[in-house]
Order: structure tokens, then sequence, then C-alpha cells
């Protein structure tokens, strides 16, 4: 599933929209998540509220962390540098079963991870996922 913005790097757009497309990726427009629930999500599109079952649930939020956003989510995090909890060997967060990657890990110091240094974040989290259904 995904949920599209309309700011996104031009050279994966192409991409998504041909997943989209041929039906390989659902896409919901013009919907806001309402609630993340363990096995599933609510969404509120302009036809009301659907829920989506789920395994898991990638919320890619961009390139500036969003503190509120980890806040509500039970995220606790440094309150000036905005750098979260989590555990550097699975990138767990303090919230069990919530994993964070990619520049969200640095805070406001955005500059230290680019996508050459955060490849293994990934596969950090999928490890981690995999043991913990063991």
């Amino acid at each position: 599933m995904c949920i599209v913005k309309e700011k996104m790097k031009y050279w994966i757009k192409p991409d998504l929209q041909n997943r989209i497309a041929e039906g390989s990726i659902p896409a919901y427009f013009n919907s806001v998540v309402r609630e993340i629930r363990e096995d599933s999500i609510l969404i509120e599109n302009p036809d009301g509220i659907t829920e989506i079952k789920t395994d898991n649930v990638l919320a890619l939020t961009g390139f500036h962390p969003d503190a509120r956003f980890l806040g509500q989510a039970g995220v606790t995090y440094d309150a000036e540098t905005l750098i979260p909890d989590f555990k550097e060997q699975t990138l767990e967060s303090n919230v069990k079963g919530l994993y964070l990657a990619g520049t969200v890990l640095t805070g406001k110091f955005t500059s230290k991870i680019f996508i050459e240094n955060s490849r293994h974040h990934g596969k950090l989290i999928v490890d981690a996922i995999m043991m913990a259904r063991r």
C-alpha cells in the first residue's frame, strides 16, 4: 500500500507510478493514516474510514524528522537534538516492534546519513523482525 505525496524524488516517481498502474502496489490517494494497529491500519479518505490488514507498517516520512509524530507513537527522543532512542544493533526504538531508519536516526543532524551509508538499515530491521518471529 502506498499513500503518495506530491513531493517526491524525481527518479522514484516513474517507477512508483508504474507499480501503481500495474496493480502491484495499491495506492490510496487523498488519504490520511488515522490509526496504526498491531495487524492493520485505519485510513481516512473521501469515502470514509478503511481498515487495511498489514504485516508491518513503514512510515517513510521524508528527510526532516517529525518529532511530534515520533512522540505520538511513543518514541522517546532528546528534546534538544531530536535524536530518538533506539538500539544500534536492530534500529528498534524504545517502542517494541517500532523500528527507525534513515535520517530520522540523526535528529536535527540529517547531513550525517545518506542513502549510501544507510543501505544496511533495511537489513538490520528485517533481520530483527525475523528473529523476533522465531
